[in-house]
């Protein structure tokens, strides 16, 4: 097989294409594999030529990495069932802001010249966390202390 410079190419999509899915869509990777299989020199740039040039291999990348981020999807709501506070604040912020779940930064304790008058107590993160049927019971408070949590609080 040759490139459109009549130069032989060393490695056909089909190869680029089963290194990209090893690799997971990391092309640095991909080319470790290539070299490592075929004993012939491959760089980052080679693997990324042949991506420029072929849909195919820009589709196995978005393929993967849409995979990956399945996997991480995954991971997370596996660290969310096993009741770890910070994961299910981070999720909450992202993903349940159309609930109300949104962090609001407030900086308090202010001495007269503007400053925090407590450095210890310069920034706090405040969750507020919507009054929208649940058990306060159920809830559970957030692993960070500088956390204060206000729940079912109204028109915030």
């Amino acid at each position: 097989m040759a490139d459109t410079y009549g130069r032989r190419r060393l490695f056909t999509d089909a190869q680029y294409e089963e290194a990209l899915r090893k690799a997971r869509g990391v092309q640095v990777l991909a080319a470790q594999l290539l070299e490592k299989a075929s004993g012939l020199p491959c760089s980052r740039r080679l693997v990324n030529q042949a991506v420029k040039r072929s849909k195919r291999l820009r589709q196995v990348i978005e393929d993967t990495v849409e995979g990956n981020i399945d996997i991480a999807e995954l991971k997370a709501y596996k660290a969310i069932d096993s009741d770890d506070g910070p994961m299910i604040r981070w999720y909450l912020e992202r993903k349940g802001k159309h609930r109300g779940y949104a962090p609001r930064y407030e900086q308090q304790n202010l001495g007269a010249d503007g400053q925090p008058a407590d450095p210890q107590q310069a920034f706090q993160v405040i969750v507020y966390l919507p009054d929208n049927g649940r058990d306060p019971d159920l809830i559970k408070p957030m692993a960070d202390p500088r956390v204060k949590i206000i729940e079912h609080a109204k028109n915030v």
